[in-house]
């Protein structure tokens, strides 16, 4: 019997970034398993608001008063998801990081809440540490409502219970799947210089000026920073100062058809971010088998656990020409598409049975009546 879920997010698509594909990628997957899946976001595009049906999932988009993406607020969605409380067995809520999730603070008792934190501990600008100690009381509450800590791996979930010591019993990890992007054969632009390739959101904690650094040791060699942030115009800048330029594509966001094509031309794929909860970029580069070179953190160490030999690991603070170094050991050219045996174990399908297992145990556990505590199934065990 399929379940009705919401799910409280601050983005989603077409909002491009981390936190949106894996809200997507779970709402497709739980609707194709035969759940009703709704989503709760925000906005700052007027003409977007309002209810759609989105590949079986009912999207409703409320309108943000601040303008900003990094700190989306609409206030509309806190009443709603208060009002439709009735109509859902479990509500999961993402990212601690944004003002979303807390509206779950405001359900009844009796509906069982999922939280997904996404958590990298403190803020990653001046502006996000000072309204952390602003809202921090609230985040606690947060993870004290949580019925549920759903972790996307190990390395998160131990941030949770060092930072938040009474929710770590709750915890447990569900981590984010793999969605095989298309990789059509040949070069993006007919060119077949080594290329060094970087996507994902252009922050400044992701450290893609590293990439640029290292470029200047790396004759003949260019580079792709596939995405757009607020870090794109000092990228630009230093591209110019340090004289590569000429060999750095910024092509900004792109389809997944075109990230294909840069793919298919990578020779190494590059990430020497300071903070990650999982590294679902290093698993996608490293599934169509391009060699992957990051920062040894607690979430990328993890990933390269999953995908032995897949991904080279270095010190996070590792000197540019040390960084083109590794990058030129790693390389190799893609002259076939070799997927790897692994990506089914990992794919968002599986993500989505052990999620869909979370959320059967919560639902059952709160309709069993009070004086059947003894048969009511037991929650998932705890991490240890």
């Amino acid at each position: 019997m399929g379940l009705r879920v919401g799910m409280v997010t601050p983005r989603y698509p077409p909002g491009r970034g981390g936190v949106e594909e894996v809200v997507a990628n779970q709402a497709r997957v739980l609707a194709e398993r035969g759940h009703r899946v709704e989503v709760l976001t925000h906005t700052n595009d007027r003409a977007a608001t309002g209810t759609v049906r989105e590949g079986g999932v009912t999207v409703t988009r409320y309108r943000g008063v601040t303008g900003s993406e990094r700190y989306p607020v609409a206030p509309g969605l806190y009443p709603a998801l208060r009002r439709a409380a009735g109509r859902f067995d479990v509500v999961h809520a993402h990212h601690y990081h944004d003002a979303a999730a807390m509206a779950v603070l405001g359900l009844p008792a009796s509906v069982p809440v999922v939280f997904t934190p996404h958590l990298h501990g403190g803020g990653h600008t001046v502006a996000a540490r000072l309204m952390h100690l602003f809202y921090g009381p609230l985040g606690r509450r947060l993870f004290d409502r949580a019925d549920r800590v759903a972790c996307v791996s190990e390395a998160e979930a131990d941030l949770v219970a060092s930072m938040f010591p009474t929710a770590a019993v709750r915890t447990t990890v569900v981590r984010n799947g793999l969605r095989l992007r298309s990789r059509p054969p040949g070069p993006y632009d007919g060119r077949s210089a080594p290329l060094l390739l970087s996507f994902g959101r252009l922050e400044h904690y992701k450290r893609q000026d590293l990439a640029i650094r290292a470029l200047a040791h790396l004759p003949g060699w260019e580079l792709a920073i596939v995405g757009d942030g607020p870090a794109g115009p000092e990228l630009r800048d230093l591209a110019s100062r340090t004289g590569v330029a000429d060999r750095v594509h910024f092509p900004g966001r792109v389809s997944d058809d075109d990230l294909g094509r840069w793919m298919a031309r990578a020779w190494a794929f590059v990430s020497m971010s300071e903070k990650e909860a999982f590294g679902l970029t290093l698993l996608e580069a490293a599934a169509w088998g391009i060699p992957v070179v990051a920062s040894a953190i607690p979430a990328h160490r993890e990933v390269s656990g999953l995908v032995p030999g897949e991904v080279q690991l270095v010190t996070s603070g590792t000197d540019p020409q040390s960084l083109a170094g590794s990058v030129a050991r790693a390389a190799k050219p893609m002259t076939k598409v070799e997927p790897r045996s692994w990506v089914e174990s990992l794919s968002w399908a599986s993500a989505g049975q052990s999620l869909e297992a979370v959320y059967r145990t919560l639902a059952e556990a709160a309709t069993t009546p009070i004086n059947d505590l003894d048969t009511r199934p037991p929650l998932i065990a705890p991490r240890t």
